[in-house]
């Protein structure tokens, strides 16, 4: 008889196919060292519908019973499980500590004037650097000796709370263990105007302290933002790891980071052994000017710097940064001798060659677990600092006047910026859309630039290239060598390792030393004809084409051949898999080419990409900016979400500067590179900035905003844009900085002298014949017309201060004249 005429063999069917099932999932819960407690039925019908699986080795379930339930309720058993669970040990810390804050800084002064470093100074660097920490170390003993204290970590505390505001909450507690126990309504009714007390007093310590906080660090940006991301508590709070976790997280870390270096020094090595051919590149001239040694220092030099540091202490100082800039008369002295002994020996003290390296991530939500999504940031002395701070005044003019110096490089130097950097960026692009062509661009990545600089070639190139001598080379071979280090994850530290290569992370003279050192890579672009833009070590390196010619890529992949066999010569590495390729032109050039070919980078097949992110600019290949729009917008709607939870507890004053730091800064940051940009973008972002001005002042969503934004005295989006590019101008006509940017435009100088020759104006370049849109919007084209459209007293400003001024007066009576 077959089974499906017989209701008991389908039965039994079914009963073995879920018991088969069952043991299946058993099996693969075991594979897992899952265990799952339920061994009987849980419905009515002799089925196990329910589980309860938790770790093999848990001890979180004690026991777990199945009752039986009416059947006329449901169809299950009741599940009854016993769990044991225990509070989360918090993690106690010990720590020292010192009282500076109710130090005197006339005592300190007077005490340390009576001490040997300011009687008898030591006439050697290292025991001059020896003898002013010991000095200060021992005054502070004297006025504030070490306490010694013990935190339980993760424990909360209101510190922002007045003495008003805790006897509120007593009250409110008190008044409240009165109702419950009592059970009045007068009770009750006194107990609620408490807690309508206590919330106002909490509402208005909150309001005071960050009020206080964000009016203490008024003129520092970087002060300003960590406060507004503590305020709106979007900044990640440190984790409370436990010692032994951290002395494991050191020991990780210090390995892991000792290994990158020395899987990329045979990395190099195995490459430039299989490497054959010779590179095309251009011979590098000697430095016509040389200095042999650095310059003096005066005491109000010092002092200036002192007072302009931030309020930031490192582990390594003898004393903390706010007392050391309330004791600079004192102190001020102290350093001018220490580092004028030092560049007169060409000596850096020893003491300040140890860093400590804090892991930091690279971006926010990558795995905290993978050491290879942190990037080693070292913690200098803040005495090192200064010194490097007085060498770099003496060291950067010198390297930037002796010629060799990359012209276009545009990191940690005044006047250049990423906003300048994609400027000239986008403006070659555009110039040469105008010309019928297209422009395929390279996004270059070197795996742990800084760190893997050979210190041997950086002096050899301080002295050939940069014309350092004599006593001044020997301070910068004496600054870069004989380093040591430690990692550093909460309070504990991995051993001390020395530093054979690279320049630290966080230090002062490292961005201009590995600017030294990748200078001559431009040399080798140059050599091939083909354009490029260095920041730091971002390196961009792009041509323009004609469609005909798009095919044949073969000089890119002949220039980048060259660039990265001139990294490996120099001890880094380029890493071909993470070089990022596209093409920029306008849309019908764009579909006249073939986009899916790949680009040979170093035996890695590239693909042309549709959009590139290059210092945290998002650019699609028509440069119409929809993307890096949306992503803006997206951006400033959570903060300001953020913004309007918080606003009740801030002033008028404290809720314009949280806006302008946390969302107009979103909005301004390389805001010139959208001037021509669709009016549809301009309305997306115009619309972030209307409720912005809603969520400042508190109104409704169908206020009007334009009323707002004029009280406030904001600029609307499209004429900030315009403020931005035409105070780049006035920069690059009056100072010549950049100088790439000066250079695409020119002084209009009539042929005749006329009454308006006083007037500084812009000579229009001429457009192609085949001029677009496209080509319309270049720094080149978009300025001059900018420039000159704009008053007589606003471009003939005799300082910047006065411009912007001026400009700002000029472009907020414009937006809001017939409003």
């Amino acid at each position: 008889m077959s089974s499906w005429h017989c209701p008991a063999n389908r039965s039994l069917q079914v009963t073995l196919t879920v018991q088969v099932r069952f043991h299946l999932l058993i099996d693969i819960l075991k594979s897992g060292q899952l265990l799952q407690h339920l061994e009987i039925a849980t419905h009515k019908d002799g089925n196990m519908l329910d589980l309860i699986i938790t770790g093999d080795q848990s001890k979180l379930l004690t026991s777990v019973s199945v009752v039986p339930m009416d059947p006329d309720f449901t169809d299950h058993c009741l599940l009854v499980a016993v769990l044991t669970t225990e509070p989360p040990k918090s993690v106690v810390r010990t720590f020292q500590y010192r009282k500076t804050k109710y130090i005197d800084p006339d005592v300190f002064a007077a005490r340390l004037s009576t001490k040997l470093v300011c009687i008898a100074p030591a006439n050697n660097v290292n025991d001059l650097s020896d003898q002013i920490d010991a000095a200060v170390t021992e005054v502070l003993n004297e006025l504030a000796p070490l306490k010694t204290c013990r935190k339980r970590c993760g424990k909360t505390t209101n510190k922002w709370l007045s003495a008003v505001a805790v006897q509120a909450k007593r009250r409110r507690r008190r008044l409240e263990r009165t109702w419950k126990r009592s059970g009045k309504e007068t009770d009750r009714l006194a107990y609620r105007s408490a807690c309508r007390d206590a919330n106002r007093e909490i509402n208005n310590s909150l309001t005071t302290f960050y009020t206080d906080r964000l009016q203490s660090v008024d003129g520092d940006p970087r002060a300003q933002w960590r406060v507004v991301r503590e305020l709106l508590h979007s900044g990640s709070e440190p984790e409370d790891t436990d010692p032994a976790q951290a002395r494991r997280l050191c020991n990780d870390f210090c390995q892991f980071f000792a290994d990158k270096l020395k899987r990329i020094a045979c990395s190099v090595q195995s490459r430039l052994a299989s490497t054959s051919g010779s590179s095309r590149v251009a011979t590098r001239r000697l430095s016509a000017v040389t200095m042999d040694v650095l310059p003096p220092v005066e005491v109000d030099e010092v002092a200036r710097l002192i007072r302009q540091l931030p309020s930031k202490t490192s582990p390594l100082d003898c004393m903390p940064v706010p007392l050391l800039k309330s004791s600079v008369g004192v102190m001020a002295p102290l350093i001018m001798r220490l580092a004028n002994m030092s560049f007169a020996a060409g000596e850096f003290p020893s003491r300040y060659k140890a860093a400590r390296v804090v892991p930091l991530l690279k971006k926010p939500g990558l795995d905290k677990n993978d050491p290879a999504n942190f990037r080693p940031i070292s913690n200098l002395c803040t005495f090192s600092k200064l010194l490097e701070r007085l060498a770099l005044a003496r060291l950067q003019p010198h390297v930037v006047n002796t010629g060799n110096f990359c012209p276009l490089q545009s990191a940690y130097r005044t006047g250049h910026s990423t906003e300048t950097a994609l400027l000239k960026v986008a403006d070659d692009i555009e110039r040469a859309a105008g010309k019928g062509k297209c422009t395929v661009l390279l996004s270059l990545d070197v795996s742990a630039a800084f760190d893997a600089i050979d210190l041997g070639i950086l002096c050899d190139r301080a002295v050939t290239d940069f014309g350092l001598t004599g006593l001044a080379v020997s301070w910068l071979k004496s600054f870069v060598t004989d380093r040591t280090q430690c990692i550093a994850v909460g309070t504990e530290l991995s051993p001390t390792t020395a530093c054979l290569s690279g320049v630290p992370q966080g230090s002062v003279l490292g961005p201009l030393l590995f600017s030294m050192y990748v200078s001559p890579v431009g040399d080798v672009i140059n050599a091939h004809g083909l354009q490029y833009h260095q920041y730091a070590d971002d390196l961009q390196l792009y041509t323009a084409v004609r469609a005909d010619d798009f095919q044949d890529l073969s000089h890119v992949e002949s220039c980048v051949a060259d660039v990265s066999r001139w990294f490996l010569k120099n001890s880094l590495l380029l890493n071909p898999t993470k070089t990022e390729a596209v093409v920029f032109g306008t849309r019908s050039r764009l579909r006249s080419i073939d986009l899916s070919q790949h680009l040979n980078i170093e035996g890695a097949s590239i693909q042309i990409a549709d959009s590139v992110r290059l210092l945290g600019v998002t650019l699609d290949q028509t440069l119409s900016f929809d993307q890096h729009v949306s992503e803006v917008v997206r951006s400033c709607n959570y903060h300001l979400r953020a913004l309007r939870h918080i606003r009740p507890r801030l002033t008028m004053e404290c809720a314009k500067s949280v806006a302008t730091s946390i969302v107009g800064s979103r909005l301004d940051y390389c805001n010139s590179l959208l001037h021509g940009m669709t009016q549809k973008n301009f309305s997306r972002l115009q619309t972030v900035q209307n409720n912005l001005a809603r969520a400042v002042c508190q109104a409704s969503w169908t206020a009007d905003a334009v009323e707002l934004r004029r009280s406030l005295h904001w600029l609307p989006i499209r004429q900030r844009t315009t403020y931005k590019l035409a105070v780049i101008t006035y920069k690059a006509c009056t100072n010549n900085t950049p100088p790439y940017l000066s250079s695409t435009i020119e002084k209009l100088v009539p042929a005749r002298t006329l009454r308006s020759s006083v007037a500084l104006q812009l000579r229009p370049p001429k457009a192609a014949k085949s001029a677009t849109v496209f080509e319309g919007r270049a720094f080149s084209m978009a300025a001059p017309a900018i420039w000159n459209a704009l008053t007589h007293d606003i471009r003939n400003a005799q300082s910047l201060n006065v411009f912007k001024t001026r400009l700002k007066t000029y472009l907020f009576a414009a937006a809001y004249t017939h409003v």
